[in-house]
């Protein structure tokens, strides 16, 4: 495996006439800043079964300068060269090609899309293609998207994610991975979107390594750290930068952990639309997005032109969870970018029914069902301003089937993460926590219940903000 290896090289430097010792570097490319010419992008393609990098920088007249290279030198004695074809394990694109609009290469996507799979509706199209435009210009955003393809067998769910690795850039495909691969990975392959199918699997057996890289990585600037060992054995931590894309399929939807930061698509069975895939095509997508890349990454206010426009639409949206508004943010910064406000139009109504999808689950979870426990608990359950856990988990409890039952500890845990006051109740020193009514009323509205008079405390009943006896 020679992905990104390092080795050693003498090379002879022509115009100083002697061997120069020179550190080789296998890669996929890079965004290098030089002083002189400022910024470098760097980026592999490939004609037929030969590698190649793109070198483009900014002529003096905003133009581009795109050349074809064997290799690049970094200025730091560091020589880039392409990985070697047969060890490349994403598509590649051909040398970046001029595209109609933004508009017109989120529509192609969209059009491969759906000449590719059965099962998603023209919303999930739209995000599904705009994910893919996104992580060819991923160093702009502050945060990734992740979604989910979920469904049985024959829905569709894994072709979705081969969809991913034919348009989205450096997309690595892999089936329930272990830790050790997926580090590797990252230190070496460095893939922009990652996609992971078969999750089922991964769900079953999900160690909590597996579950920190795959939550992580969906801020930008946030890295996953992870003790390595050096050649004498001596430990040291390793931060692994894993920001950017991901997509899932599976049979089985994700834990409550994982799924708010997901964007699920539940998919039915349905007929393959094509035999085979369109290659040739999706070749061409690839390199009008280099291309697309290129242009963004080159043009000096691309980070910052639409920030106060989409903050304006942020405030529009009034959107009840914070993670859909960090979701949405590129596929609105690509909205923009396409001056199409029939486009604009759709990314709102995807941020408006995912909010309203996110707030309907809240309600029926069983972070709603300890607050409503806690708030419906009778007067001689609270007594000198503080309530058991004890209390609480029966109350819990008093519906379910009894191979259902919470247990004190797990419920414990989900009362501390509200903001209660751990305590002691009671002669015997059960385990508790202190009335709030502040706290209580604040998740209370997150969750949309509406507590009666009853179930809140009366002015009179106050001291210091704590139910009295």
């Amino acid at each position: 495996m020679r992905w990104f290896s390092v080795r050693r090289a003498k090379e002879k430097d022509k115009d100083k006439g002697f061997e120069l010792e020179k550190e080789t570097v296998y890669s996929l490319g890079r965004v290098y800043h030089r002083k002189q010419l400022g910024m470098v992008v760097v980026d592999q393609i490939h004609d037929e079964d030969t590698s190649f990098y793109t070198v483009a920088r900014q002529m003096k007249d905003g133009g581009l300068d795109i050349t074809v290279s064997s290799d690049y030198v970094t200025g730091m004695e560091v020589g880039l060269k392409p990985v070697p074809f047969e060890d490349v394990l994403c598509k590649l694109p051909s040398q970046p090609s001029e595209y109609e609009s933004v508009e017109a290469l989120w529509s192609g996507m969209e059009d491969y899309w759906r000449d590719h799979i059965a099962g998603l509706s023209d919303i999930q199209i739209m995000v599904s293609a705009g994910f893919d435009l996104a992580t060819w210009i991923s160093e702009l955003f502050e945060y990734y998207a992740f979604l989910a393809y979920l469904g049985p067998s024959g829905s569709g769910k894994s072709h979705s994610l081969k969809v991913h690795y034919r348009l989205a850039r450096r997309a690595l495909l892999i089936v329930n991975p272990s830790p050790a691969v997926i580090y590797r990975t990252i230190e070496e392959y460095k893939p922009t979107t990652f996609l992971v199918n078969e999750t089922d699997l991964l769900a079953k057996g999900m160690t909590p390594e597996v579950e920190n890289i795959l939550l992580s990585g969906d801020e930008a600037g946030i890295p996953v750290a992870r003790v390595e060992y050096d050649k004498l054995g001596r430990s040291y931590v390793k931060a692994f930068h894993h920001e950017g894309f991901k997509a899932f399929a599976g049979t089985v939807a994700f834990g409550q952990t994982m799924s708010n930061r997901i964007v699920a698509f539940f998919m039915t069975k349905a007929k393959p639309k094509f035999r085979r895939w369109d290659e040739t095509r999706a070749e061409r997508l690839r390199s009008q997005a280099l291309m697309f890349r290129l242009r963004i990454l080159f043009s000096a206010d691309a980070r910052v032109r639409w920030m106060k426009r989409i903050d304006e639409l942020l405030v529009e949206l009034n959107l009840e969870n914070p993670r859909v508004e960090n979701i949405v943010e590129p596929f609105l910064w690509l909205a923009l970018e396409s001056h199409n406000p029939k486009r604009l139009e759709q990314v709102m109504l995807f941020a408006r029914e995912l909010d309203s999808k996110r707030s309907e689950a809240e309600k029926t979870s069983i972070d709603a069902m300890v607050i409503m426990a806690i708030a419906t608990l009778p007067d001689n359950m609270v007594t000198d301003g503080k309530f058991t856990t004890e209390s609480v988990t029966d109350k819990l409890n008093a519906t379910r089937r009894e191979r259902e039952w919470f247990s004190t500890d797990e419920v414990g845990r989900l009362i501390a993460r509200f903001g209660f006051e751990e305590t002691r109740v009671g002669g015997s020193g059960l385990r508790g926590y202190r009335w709030d009514e502040r706290i209580l009323d604040t998740w209370a509205k997150r969750f949309g219940i509406i507590r009666s008079t009853k179930d809140k405390v009366n002015d009179k009943d106050w001291v210091g903000k704590q139910r009295q006896p």
